[in-house]
């Protein structure tokens, strides 16, 4: 008798975890069709959405939208697709009211850890024939053989620049 609460609490435990090995995000897994990811996600609201060339991802389209909490933070949660065969490759997050980077950071940071973190120095022409200079400091959880979870977050110096992707994607 003992043996079923552990199990049952073992059990439950592996569902806070963030995305478990080849596992996807909640209801999903990677390479679900299109149409499979809307009649699981009934719970999240997901619904098919029109395909927009601005918010692909390299050949990744968004073609679902959905609801849900994440690290205690109520998140519009988007499906991206490969164009061609319409298979999940990634799940992306942005808060559905307006919250600073830093907040969401911290959210994350609480309920996950660091994760690994690491910064880069990026250069963009800003289109007047100048550069803009930004640090894109990065959290990522998981990895290795295990779905990764990541947050990016732009900053100039010390100042925010209000872009950080927050996402989920199979194993690399």
């Amino acid at each position: 008798m003992r043996n079923k609460h552990w199990l049952a609490f073992a059990g439950l435990a592996a569902l806070c975890l963030p995305a478990a090995a080849g596992a996807g995000w909640r209801f999903t897994t990677w390479s679900m069709q299109l149409d499979e990811v809307i009649r699981l996600g009934k719970a999240a609201d997901v619904t098919e959405i029109e395909d927009d060339p601005d918010e692909r991802i390299g050949e990744l389209r968004r073609l679902a939208q959905g609801e849900s909490t994440e690290a205690g933070i109520a998140v519009r949660v988007d499906f991206y697709f490969t164009s061609r065969a319409k298979q999940l490759k990634l799940i992306r997050f942005a808060p559905q009211t307006k919250m600073s980077c830093f907040d969401i950071e911290k959210a994350l940071i609480a309920e996950y850890g660091n994760g690994k973190t690491e910064t880069n120095d990026h250069e963009l022409d800003d289109g007047r024939g100048g550069k803009v200079h930004f640090t894109m400091k990065q959290h990522i959880w998981g990895g290795g053989s295990k779905d990764v979870m990541g947050f990016e977050h732009a900053m100039s110096g010390s100042r925010s620049l209000d872009v950080c992707p927050w996402y989920v994607e199979p194993p690399e």
